[in-house]
């Protein structure tokens, strides 16, 4: 019997350390909760990077080692759109976001997928712009949270988004 349960434990133990290493699937339509985000200090961009953002749905294919997101964000000048790819694997990609061209990177820390960007800007001089985000999805899969910090000419903006899933 002692042996029994033992092995009880040990599988449970197992189970749970197996389930904690998993990497999470961010896929799913998702719809920012304004009120419950901080868009932090206004940014040099203005709009590019969610200032006065009313609305913003992101709908996220995740496989096989690929992310592949489509985003709207409802601004009072209007709404954006625009499309992403990344490699989940640390290898660098290029993109082109809101017409600055972008590089890449992202990486699995524990459950955490975490977003390097480094875009250059040229407004009267160049510049560039780091951004790092920490994607978390809750234990119940149905929030997800964007941390970020935006490192740029004018300093450092910190912002936290959250998002509900919708399907």
């Amino acid at each position: 019997m002692l042996k029994r349960c033992s092995l009880f434990v040990l599988l449970v133990l197992v189970a749970a350390a197996v389930a904690q290493d998993s990497k999470p699937n961010f896929s799913g339509a998702w719809q920012l909760v304004v009120e419950k985000s901080d868009f932090g200090q206004p940014t040099p961009w203005g709009p590019r990077f969610p200032a006065g953002v009313t609305a913003q749905s992101t709908v996220i294919e995740h496989r096989d080692g690929k992310i592949k997101m489509r985003i709207k964000v409802q601004t009072p000048e209007g709404e954006t759109a625009q499309e992403r790819s990344y490699s989940t694997d640390g290898v660098e990609t290029t993109d082109t976001i809101h017409g600055v061209p972008a590089t890449s990177r992202v990486r699995w820390d524990g459950r955490d997928l975490v977003t390097e960007v480094a875009m250059e800007f040229d407004q009267e001089h160049i510049y560039t712009a780091v951004i790092t985000a920490r994607w978390r999805l809750s234990d119940d899969g149905t929030t997800l949270t964007n941390e970020r910090t935006m490192k740029h000419a004018g300093g450092e903006t910190k912002q936290k988004l959250v998002f509900v899933k919708k399907t």
